[in-house]
């Protein structure tokens, strides 16, 4: 199994990084260089920390913020990152706004009339839980199956009736109530997913795969890129059998590349990645090393489950164990505190 470790990278590794960015930002790769700033300082980066690196340009920061979050997405949540996790998620944006609005209503009760901006804020954050959630279901082994394309369709259902009440108050007659009850709907149904569902895949991550590829300059490597909402480079379509995929036999439709030939594309642009992979590529015979992010599937062999490592107890310890608890108990005598008086001061 692939393994991809930011937090260790060196500084020359985040330069690197920063490279497939947009071109704007390429000028700030010896900002990061001559401060030493390592993978770990990286993952940590926020606005006032590109200011001090000298970076003061919002749209240039934001650039670069926009790909440090989907970098520190991909870090931390690729061993625990699940479809039971993303229907917590759901859940909790789901319910809260529910809350919130019932709470607004209690001492407002005028106020469903209207949208009030926090509330379009945490719509946002329904609508990106949503996507997320549906994003895992649009892919293999999910894709085929009718129960989750069932789910997927109900929730897209329930997110364009939120948005479109959102965006649309003044054609609604109490849209602020309609997002409430919308919202319960949502939070029963991500609630259903996670305490109902019986199937092994809801509980498994994501893993990494490697996949290597041969060809020879100018061929088609047989495979389509596209760049999701989300910021993955994800594979959309699968050539013929002959060209140089089908031969590795390991890259599938919704596959997210991570790395080419061990360099992180996460963040990348779409032009990027191509160009990167176009020229690793050009010789005369090529062999180009993937690193791909794939969905959990069916399987016998237990390597697709992070399991994190335990002690197991040994012979030794139980002993000394047993050792300790049978030690003879101390004379009594040992355990009283002797009698004792202070001096008494003379007055």
């Amino acid at each position: 199994m692939a393994y991809v470790n930011v937090a260790g990278w060196t500084p020359a590794q985040v330069t690197d990084w920063m490279k497939g960015l947009d071109p704007m930002t390429h000028v700030y790769s010896h900002n990061f260089l001559n401060n030493n700033i390592c993978g770990q300082q990286l993952l940590d980066f926020c606005a006032s920390d590109l200011e001090n690196l000298g970076i003061v340009k919002v749209g240039h920061q934001e650039i670069i913020l926009e790909a440090l979050s989907l970098l520190r997405n991909f870090h931390y949540d690729l061993d625990r990152e699940n479809m039971q996790l993303l229907a917590v998620r759901l859940s909790c944006s789901a319910h809260s706004l529910e809350q919130t609005i019932k709470a607004d209503l209690k001492e407002n009760p005028r106020g469903a009339q209207r949208v009030r901006t926090q509330i379009m804020a945490d719509v946002t954050g329904v609508t990106a839980a949503i996507k997320s959630l549906v994003l895992w279901i649009d892919r293999q082994p999910f894709a085929k199956n009718e129960k989750y394309q069932e789910i997927r369709a109900i929730i897209l259902s329930i997110g364009l009736s939120i948005a479109t009440c959102t965006q649309r108050d003044r054609f609604a007659e109490n849209p602020v109530e309609e997002i409430q009850q919308k919202c319960a709907q949502l939070a029963k149904l991500a609630d259903d997913i996670i305490e109902n569902s019986k199937d092994s895949l809801v509980l498994q991550p994501a893993s990494l795969d490697l996949a290597t590829i041969r060809s020879r300059s100018g061929d088609d490597l047989g495979f389509t890129l596209a760049r999701s909402w989300n910021g993955a480079h994800q594979v959309v379509e699968v050539n013929l059998q002959g060209t140089p995929h089908h031969q590795s036999g390991r890259i599938e439709v919704g596959d997210e590349v991570v790395q080419i030939n061990y360099q992180t594309v996460v963040g990348w642009r779409l032009k990027s990645l191509l160009l990167l992979l176009g020229q690793e590529s050009k010789a005369q015979v090529s062999q180009i090393f993937l690193t791909l992010k794939k969905r959990p599937q069916h399987s016998t062999i237990y390597g697709q489950v992070y399991i994190k490592p335990y002690r197991l107890p040994s012979k030794n310890r139980a002993l000394a164990q047993w050792q300790d608890s049978n030690l003879p108990s101390p004379r009594p005598e040992f355990l009283a505190i002797p009698h004792f008086e202070l001096p008494r001061l003379k007055t």
